[in-house]
């Protein structure tokens, strides 16, 4: 029936049952719940103000990290079980569901490597957009640190990592080689 997933989200780790899942039994039994109320209202990327291109913008939406983690972990597939599919966001703003899908640092932590998102974002402003260039770039720094520390090899390889951030009539892929690639 229309709205069925071609592969279904299967989160839930369970040891027999799923052992593909990524949320631990106590994460799904918080999370399901109608409301959450811990979220904290100041878990935001920093320079949401500064990419303001004038005093006459009222509307500024720093989304909380740790409200788009839990969203991106209970409703997407990682890109190794469905490398295929992208979060998109249509309002990318400065690059918050972005700098979640690559694994940046929320309050509750981050997406585990291997975990990672593939992510197209759109967005008008050039302001808002170059600072998602530089939030993005932080995500990745943070992610290589943590496998260097880990001693773990990057899920990125060479060549693009799955992110796409278009704006105006420019499209940018982000790589780990070289930072920012014009297509």
């Amino acid at each position: 029936k229309p709205g069925e997933a071609a592969v279904p989200v299967r989160a839930l780790y369970h040891t027999q049952k799923n052992p593909t899942g990524w949320l631990s039994t106590e994460d799904w039994i918080k999370w399901a719940k109608g409301t959450w109320e811990n979220i904290q209202q100041t878990d935001v990327l920093d320079g949401w103000r500064s990419a303001r291109e004038s005093d006459e913008e009222k509307h500024v939406c720093p989304l909380q990290l740790s409200l788009i983690r839990r969203l991106v972990l209970l409703y997407t597939n990682p890109r190794s079980i469905q490398p295929d599919v992208t979060v998109l966001d249509p309002f990318g703003g400065i690059g918050s569901v972005g700098y979640v899908c690559i694994g940046g640092p929320a309050n509750e932590g981050s997406i585990p490597p291997g975990q990672e998102r593939n992510y197209i974002g759109f967005e008008l402003k050039e302001s808002y957009h170059s600072r998602s260039v530089r939030n993005h770039t932080k995500a990745r720094a943070f992610v290589a640190a943590s496998l260097k520390g880990n001693q773990q090899k990057s899920m990125f390889g060479d060549d693009a990592d799955g992110t796409q951030i278009v704006t105006g009539e420019t499209a940018i892929t982000a790589g780990s080689s070289s930072i920012f690639d014009d297509v």
